[in-house]
């Protein structure tokens, strides 16, 4: 599986997932490149699975751990800022916030790391346009083959007779020094 469709598949994996369960308010969770902010399509709850972030670190030489970050989005309109409205959606944002934790995806070695509802709903979206909007970011750690197999910076210790001592990754190779 490719880095660039890995964030892709966590996210299907989630939504599958999502609309497997049975949550207090129904719903049919969708993923999208971007969550609704057209205010006349938010008479509906909307629940949006979003592909966010990918970040890389390297492990080895060949291998490098992703950090794959996905926003599940809730939304709608409300009658009321204050209230059972709003109360409603932040519970059925916590209840999502409690499936998602330990959420196993099934896509090759995609562990979850954490969820991160911060900030738990946008303020000034529920106060100016009388939309809840409550986001939750996901984070799923998984390790891939890396590009190239020589890091930029790369570098080789050799000996007098250009025998290969040491690589940058510490590794002792080939003459032994006397």
């Amino acid at each position: 599986m490719a880095i660039d469709s890995m964030i892709v598949d966590i996210a299907d994996a989630i939504v599958a997932k999502l609309n497997a369960e049975v949550f207090f308010i129904p719903f049919v969770a969708e993923r999208k490149y971007a969550p609704i902010l057209d205010l006349k399509e938010l008479s509906d709850l909307h629940v949006t699975v979003v592909p966010m972030t990918s970040k890389q670190d390297v492990a080895t030489r060949g291998m490098s751990l992703v950090d794959e970050s996905i926003d599940v989005a809730v939304q709608q309109k409300v009658t009321a800022i204050e209230g059972e409205p709003v109360d409603l959606l932040m519970k059925l944002s916590n209840e999502i916030n409690r499936f998602l934790r330990n959420l196993d995806v099934e896509i090759q070695d995609a562990q979850w790391l954490r969820v991160e509802p911060e900030p738990i709903y946008d303020v000034a979206m529920l106060r100016e346009k009388r939309a809840f909007t409550g986001v939750l970011t996901t984070t799923y750690k998984a390790s891939v083959l890396a590009g190239p197999l020589v890091p930029s910076g790369f570098y080789e210790m050799k000996d007098t007779d250009g025998n290969i001592l040491e690589d940058t990754d510490g590794n002792v190779m080939g003459t032994t020094i006397l």
